[in-house]
């Protein structure tokens, strides 16, 4: 099957349109306005793929996209790495100390409390940072602003009026490519990520005896988030990213422990790792 189209959260101009366009320039990007509805895209076109953000490195995971992630009948396909730098945006002429409004999302808006705070606006929060460039843009006030990008500035005729006011200048977030059919579990010789979900039995120690099934197989786990479904907090779900491909004798042996102490387990994905991992430990 051929890819032709990616699909992402928001309007032009939005971090997740920047980067389906820095990714993969030869699809056409399509923004959707939440999460579920660009999953849910998948389902109508078969030549698609969906861009989402799943963790940022200052303020951590995207909560909507992992509770969506259990239910979604989808696979990780790859990674990617989106340098974010947030731009206060409003009409030309505007300046911070006229603004009396900030729209954004929500995570965006996360990303920049000191500023904000500093700046003492009332916050608004939306469904994507390009929807608020948009809406600023209509309402043309100088009084009105919207955390985005520079190419939202350009989309939609604002200025940037605050540069780079993120809280912290390293600010990086992770993409998950979603789409349909099989998982990939061909053993290759470039590095890879595989991802899980599990859920737990309700057993004493039983997380460290998931854990030393991968640790006695010499997998590295890069990432482990727990979470609740359904209002039950007996037991814990968790999201699991680890080293190394489904075919590997020693993720089998790992995966035959995390089976043994688990009610569930579901392969998200086998997935290159992207080098931007080789670059953050040089």
């Amino acid at each position: 099957m051929k890819v032709s189209k990616v699909v992402h959260l928001g309007e032009p101009g939005s971090f997740s349109h920047e980067a389906c366009l820095e990714f993969a320039p030869e699809l056409e990007p399509i923004g959707r306005p939440t999460f579920k509805s660009v999953i849910a895209f998948l389902d109508e076109f078969s030549d698609a793929v969906a861009m989402i953000p799943i963790d940022n490195s200052h303020v951590g995971r995207v909560p909507d996209v992992y509770r969506l992630l259990p239910e979604a009948n989808v696979s990780i396909k790859a990674e990617f790495f989106l340098r974010v730098r947030h731009m206060l945006l409003s009409v030309p002429g505007s300046s911070p100390d006229q603004v009396q409004r900030v729209l954004s999302h929500p995570m965006a808006l996360s990303q920049c409390s000191a500023a904000l705070s500093q700046l003492g606006a009332d916050q608004v929060a939306v469904d994507s940072s390009s929807y608020a460039a948009k809406k600023v843009g209509e309402q043309n006030s100088p009084t009105i602003a919207a955390i985005g990008s520079l190419g939202a500035a350009r989309l939609y005729g604002l200025q940037p009026i605050l540069e780079d006011i993120q809280d912290s200048h390293s600010n990086f977030t992770r993409f998950i490519l979603l789409g349909r059919g099989p998982h990939n579990t061909r053993k290759s010789a470039a590095p890879h990520l595989s991802t899980i979900l599990f859920e737990v039995k309700s057993i004493p120690s039983v997380l460290f005896k998931v854990l030393g099934g991968f640790a006695t197989n010499g997998i590295n786990v890069t990432k482990l988030e727990s979470y609740f479904n359904d209002g039950n907090f007996e037991v814990a779900k968790f999201y699991c990213d680890f080293e190394g491909c489904m075919s590997d004798e020693n993720v089998k042996r790992a995966l035959e422990e995390v089976r043994f102490y688990s009610k569930d387990v579901r392969l998200l994905g086998t997935y290159p790792s992207s080098d931007f991992r080789d670059r953050l430990v040089k």
